[in-house]
Order: structure tokens, then C-alpha cells, then sequence
């Protein structure tokens, strides 16, 4: 159900009576700017779930994984765990509008697709957003109420005005119904008037929602004209605050006595929500924040600047300081915004939450800041690049280097020089002398608490790799599997336990590589790193084990694992973007499927092309050219090769957006997606939507969760 009106048409106000009417459990999320970060709008989803039933805790594992596995594992695990309650249930989106990114509004579309018969999603906003509901319309499985519905009549009318302490005669009401146009806050704003000694003017005009000057106009000469003055400045000052507390308010306004004023509003108007049970924090009605923002703008124009500073200050000294980051932007202190968000991108990447780490870089770097934080940009490119956005990855990067500042980093490093190095090994631009180079002086200058050591460490490992110096480089990653270990890094313990595994094979000690790759496995399990880009080695060592025993079966499931995380493998870690396909390339050829060997190679090449000194693989690939040249006229039975392209398609494939949709997702023509899936289509032998994504998730190219009900799709658009 969409329930879209303009503000004040009481639709929260609706929703919360459905709730207490209906039998059915509702769990409430009302969204807020931050929800754009798909990862946090999931989450939300996720723990509206849970309070109703309990959901698997790999799925809150898996929205915590940094890079981007959001389509082709959260979105599944998450469409599954609503599909399979076994209560009926309703999740309450409120405040819809506030939704203006793409990605979000194409996850919850998918989402909506997942409900299960008698349950379903009630979607509140102030207006139309893009989300793309087309399919739900004409499957008459969407209702849809608009401010027509909303409208008071004038009985209802009438009620609300008693209920507000305001008794009218009918023709009173009748007018007062009629210049409101039936407008929920209109009609309380009137009530409020009243009760400060205000008359029914007959020829008063028509108060209905309008432009958000308009309103203000009403607001103003209907309301705060009849306040004390020391009520209205409050009212207008605390309107800069997303939450509202007495203490808060105090630094905010630089006064005492905050609280009791909060307590005495609340009880005397619904200005303010009470987001507690025991009357500390509030937040105002959305509507009224947005009219006292526009008061104060006119009040005391630029004022709200040095009050969303002191509001930052505040939250900083206060441990909340993703709040104090918001506060510092909206008050243009943007070195204060800058300096907390370097502390704070670390732990919004390691949860999962890169749209919002993505964002305060491009805030900063709009501001022209990036030079001045050069940490930030280095975390930043780490994201993008586990994200599979190389161009993006190495514009960062770029600007990190650019840096001559002198501002520490957040580690307790003395300049920002070895996350700059630790960047420039695993780019591996200058060949693998240099990217030994850059390692060794990260891991001399970085402190030993620093997360820049392991990954200095297992870059320095990896040189040795790649320059044939197995026996060195096996030393080098069983220090950094120590050292990650200590750290908590999860991801760089299995990455440098897999790379052990793989020099264990290729020296023939299968007995020490399937005791790697096992540990290896159960690191990635247990941190929920299974779609991170460099769990790829981990899936490698397992195939290359699995092989060497004479499993194929299980060699082409931890393969297929290895393939799905392709389009994430990106010239910018170029050692691992060959690696990995250099170890599929042995696994094709080792099942006879030289025409899946020589497309991967292929992909090889044109990484080589872009990064060419990468030491021994480059080698490696000649000869795995030969061997799968010498074999032209074999195939074998293995999942076909889908392009990266296919690979990044197929996961939305699986969800319930149309083609159509899908390309504009995407930002290619809907004509390409329609190419790219009969393709996939062809390569998995079967011609229907579902029927892919079944032969898909056997393959294990796909989350096993992602398996549809078959009427849910249609090749269309």
C-alpha cells in the first residue's frame, strides 16, 4: 500500500491506527536522509523483521560486509527471510520521500516483490517517488491512497478540533473545513489559534496545503504571533536539531533549563514527538520542523549556521559523531566535518555502510578538503575499490598522494605517507621492486596498532609471489596471518591463509593447502566476508585442492564461488584480478572447457595491458595460453563463462524489477539488458527468467536465496 499526500494530511497519524486495528504485527521504520545508503536501509528492514520474527543472523552478516554484495547476497537473504515468516506481518515505511537515490528506491522495489500472501508493505511520503511499482499495479496487488483520501470531512473535522480543547458550532466548522480544505495540520494550526484567544474569521482565506512560504505565513500569524516571545525563539532555534534533548539544547542555545521547556511543550502542543519513554529525547513533526526552520531563516537569518556548529560540538564531546559530522556540514564547518569523518569512515566501511563513507568523501571533496584530509581519500579508494569502481578507486587515490598536509592520520601515523605507500603496493603501478618498496616503508613508518600494517604486509608477501620467491613469500604472509589476526582484520587474515594454501599446491604439499584453504574458509564464514572481493583467493585454494583430490564436483562449486566475485576484480588490485583468473583459467582447463579458459584469459590480457609488471603471472598466463590453444577441440562439463557484465546483470535478474527497470539501474539502454540476459540464457541452456536463475543458483554463480516463486517473473519491461 502507497499512502502519498502533502505534509500535514495525517498520514503517520493513519498508519498508526491501522496498527491498532489491525491483528496483524507491524514493525515501523521511519526513514530518514542516511536511509539513501542502501546498506542502512536494509539493515532497517532487517531489524523490522526481527522484531517480529527471528531472522538469520547471517543476514545481518552479510549487510555488514564491506564492497558490494547488496544484489547478489543481501537482497536475496533479505527477500527470503520476509518471504518465509511464518506470520503475517506489516512493514511500515514512513517518510518515503526522503528516498532520492536510485539505489535504494530499486532495493525496496525488489523487496515489496518478496512479500509473501497477507503480508505487505504500507509506503508513506509526501509525493510520487521513482520507486518502480509498475508490476505490483498491474498484478492489483498495490493500493494506493492520495490527499483526496486524507481530507477531513467535517465531521472529522469537528472531532479533531475537540479533541485539541476547541468547541465550535457546526457552521464554524463547516467554514474552518471548507478554507482547510480538509488539511489535517491546517486544522490544528486553527485549534491552536484558538486556544490563545484567536476567532473564526469568515473571511479568512483558504489555509489549504500550499507552497512552504504559504504555510509558514499561517503557521506564523495564526500560532507563534499568539506565543511569548521567549517560546517562539526557542521553537524556531531547536528546529535545527534532528533530535532534540535538554542538554542539547542548552549548548545549543547557550542557556539552562532546556528540559523543563521540552517537557511543557510536549505536553501542550504535537510539535514535538517524544522518541522515549521517560521524555529525553523528541524530535519534531517533520512538517513543523520544516516551518520553524523557514521562521528562524527570517528571524535571524544565517543564525541556524552557528547553531548547527554548536550542535556539532556538542555531539562530538558526546560520543555521537556521525551526528556531529551532519551538524558540522549543514553549519559550513567543514574542517570539523573533514576531521571527524576520517575517524569515522573506517568504521562505516568495515560495516558495510560505503554510500555514507562515499558521501562524506564527495562532500569534502567538493569543499576542496580532500588535500587538507588526504586519509579520507585513501579510505575512500579502498571502498570504491572493493566495490569493483577502479576509475573512481584511483581518482582518490590520486588525490591522497596529491596531499602535502601535515594532519595526522586517525591510526597515530606521524604523516599520511604509509597509507599512501600501502595504496601504491597493492596498485602495483611501477612493477614489483617498487611495490616491495612501498610496502617495506609502510610497514617502517606505520605504528604497530595500525590496520595499515597487515595490509602493507600482505602486499609485501604477495611481491615475493609474484618475483617466484615462494619460500619468502610464505614467511612474509604467515607474519601477516599473525598480525591480521591480532588486529581483528578478518579479510587480510583469510586472504594471506589462501595465498599460503596456493603456494602449498603449487609445491605439491596438498596436505598443508587443504589445512590452509579449510582455515582460510572458516575465517571468511565466520566474519561474513563470503562476497568480499578477496575472499575470490580463498574459493581458489579450496578448487585448486578440491582438484588435486579429484572432486570435480565440489572444485566447480568453489570455483563458480571464485567466478561470481569477477566484475569486483579490477586492474586497480591488478595481482589479484589476474590471480584469480589465472587459478579459474587451470580449473577450466583441468574439466576440459578450453573456450571458458581462453575468455578468462582474455580478461588477463587486457589487465596486463593496463599493469603490465606483474612478475611471474604474466608468464604463467603465456602458458596456460598454450595449454588451452593445445586443446581447441575439447570441451568439458563446467558452469559456462558468463562476461562481467552478464555476472553484474544476473544477480538483479533474480530480484523483481522488470528489464526496463534493470537498465535504468544499471544506465544502460533497456536494449542491452534484454541482450545481456537472453545471453545468459543461451550460456545456461534454458529459456526463461526463472528457469535461470534456478540453473544460476546451482551453478552457485548466485545466492541459493535468490531462487523466485516462478509467476514472479516475465521477460519484460
Amino acid at each position: 500500500m502507497t499512502i502519498v499526500a502533502p505534509a500535514g494530511y495525517g498520514k503517520t497519524t493513519l498508519v498508526a491506527q491501522a496498527a491498532e486495528a489491525d491483528p496483524r504485527p507491524f514493525a515501523w521504520i521511519s526513514l530518514e536522509q542516511r536511509d539513501n545508503d542502501p546498506v542502512v536501509l536494509m539493515t532497517h528492514i532487517a531489524e523490522a523483521l526481527d522484531r517480529i520474527t527471528k531472522v538469520d543472523p547471517a543476514l545481518f552478516d552479510a549487510l555488514r560486509l564491506p564492497g558490494s554484495a547488496q544484489w547478489s547476497t543481501s537482497l536475496p537473504r533479505l527477500g527470503a527471510a520476509f518471504r518465509s515468516i511464518e506470520r503475517r506481518a506489516v512493514i511500515v515505511l514512513d517518510d518515503l520521500h526522503v528516498l532520492g537515490e536510485r539505489d535504494p528506491l530499486d532495493l525496496l522495489a525488489a523487496i515489496a516483490g518478496y512479500a509473501p500472501r497477507g503480508s505487505q508493505f504500507m509506503l508513506a511520503g509526501r509525493e510520487d517517488s521513482q520507486l518502480h511499482l509498475g508490476r505490483l499495479r498491474a498484478e492489483r496487488r498495490l493500493a494506493e491512497l492520495g490527499s483526496e483520501d486524507l481530507a477531513f470531512d467535517v465531521v472529522e473535522a469537528g472531532s479533531l478540533l475537540r479533541a485539541a480543547g476547541v468547541e465550535l458550532t457546526e457552521p464554524e466548522v463547516v467554514q474552518l473545513t471548507g478554507q482547510t480544505e480538509g488539511w489535517a495540520a491546517g486544522l490544528y494550526l486553527t485549534a491552536l489559534s484558538l486556544r490563545e484567544g484567536g476567532n473564526v474569521d469568515p473571511q479568512a482565506p483558504s489555509a489549504g496545503p500550499g507552497p512552504r512560504e504559504n504555510i509558514a505565513d499561517y503557521l506564523r500569524l495564526e500560532v507563534l504571533s499568539r506565543m511569548a516571545p521567549e517560546q517562539v525563539e526557542f521553537l524556531t532555534r531547536i528546529s535545527v536539531l534532528e533530535r532534540i534533548c535538554g542538554q542539547l539544547c542548552d549548548a545549543v542555545l547557550e542557556q539552562t533549563g532546556s528540559a523543563a521547556m521540552l517537557e511543557a511543550l510536549a505536553q501542550t502542543n504535537h510539535f514535538l514527538v517524544a522518541l522515549d519513554s521517560h521524555g529525553e529525547w523528541y524530535r519534531y513533526h517533520h512538517l513543523f520542523r520544516e516551518l520553524l526552520l523557514h521562521e528562524l531563516e527570517l528571524r535571524e537569518p544565517g543564525v541556524a549556521a552557528t547553531l548547527n556548529r554548536r550542535a556539532a560540538e556538542w555531539c562530538e564531546q558526546n560520543g555521537a559523531s556521525e551526528e556531529a559530522i551532519e551538524y558540522a556540514f549543514a553549519g559550513n564547518d567543514v574542517e570539523r566535518a573533514a576531521r571527524l569523518a576520517t575517524a569515522c569512515s573506517m568504521s562505516a566501511y568495515q560495516s558495510g555502510r560505503l554510500e555514507t563513507a562515499c558521501t562524506w568523501v564527495e562532500r569534502i571533496d567538493e569543499a576542496g578538503l580532500l588535500g587538507t584530509y588526504p586519509a579520507i581519500a585513501v579510505m575512500g579508494a579502498w571502498g570504491q575499490a572493493a566495490s569493483g569502481h577502479p576509475a573512481e578507486a584511483e581518482r582518490w587515490a590520486a588525490a591522497a598522494e596529491r596531499s602535502s598536509s601535515a594532519e595526522p592520520p586517525p591510526d597515530g601515523s606521524p604523516t599520511i605517507e604509509p597509507w599512501v605507500a600501502t595504496l601504491h603496493a597493492n596498485m602495483c603501478r611501477h612493477g614489483v621492486e617498487q611495490m616491495r618498496a612501498d610496502a617495506e616503508r609502510a610497514l617502517e613508518l606505520a605504528p604497530g596498532w595500525s590496520f595499515v600494517r597487515p595490509i602493507a604486509s600482505l602486499a609485501l608477501g604477495i611481491s615475493f609471489v609474484l618475483s617466484g620467491d615462494d619460500e619468502r613469500a610464505d614467511e612474509v604472509l604467515t607474519e601477516t596471518t599473525d598480525a591480521a589476526k591480532e588486529l581483528d582484520m578478518h579479510g587480510q587474515r583469510s586472504f594471506a591463509l589462501a595465498e599460503r594454501s596456493l603456494l602449498a599446491s603449487a609445491r605439491g604439499d596438498f596436505a598443508s593447502a587443504g589445512q590452509l584453504a579449510q582455515e582460510s574458509q572458516q575465517v571468511v564464514r565466520d566474519a561474513g566476508l563470503e562476497d568480499y572481493m578477496t575472499s575470490a583467493t580463498t574459493y581458489a585454494a579450496l578448487g585448486e585442492v578440491a582438484l588435486h583430490q579429484g572432486e570435480l564436483p565440489r572444485a566447480q562449486e568453489q570455483f563458480a564461488r571464485a567466478d561470481r566475485l569477477r566484475p569486483l576484480l579490477t586492474y586497480f588490485l591488478p595481482y589479484l584480478a589476474v590471480q584469480i583468473r589465472l587459478e579459474l583459467v587451470r580449473g577450466r582447463i583441468a574439466c576440459g572447457d578450453a573456450g571458458g579458459a581462453r575468455g578468462l584469459l582474455r580478461e588477463v590480457d587486457q589487465v596486463l595491458r593496463q599493469v603490465p609488471g606483474l612478475g611471474v603471472l604474466a608468464e604463467q598466463a603465456g602458458e596456460l595460453r598454450d595449454q588451452a590453444e593445445a586443446m581447441r577441440t575439447l570441451s568439458g562439463d563446467w558452469a559456462p563463462l558468463l562476461t562481467e557484465a552478464e555476472l553484474r546483470v544476473l544477480p538483479l535478474l533474480a530480484t523483481h524489477l522488470t528489464i526496463a527497470e534493470i537498465a535504468q539501474h544499471q544506465n544502460v539502454s533497456r536494449a542491452t539488458i534484454k541482450t545481456q540476459a537472453i545471453s545468459i540464457y543461451r550460456k545456461l541452456e534454458v529459456t526463461k527468467r526463472g528457469e535461470a536463475i534456478e540453473q544460476a543458483a546451482a551453478l552457485g554463480l548466485i545466492d541459493s536465496a535468490a531462487v523466485p516463486r516462478t509467476r514472479d517473473f516475465v521477460l519484460s519491461g
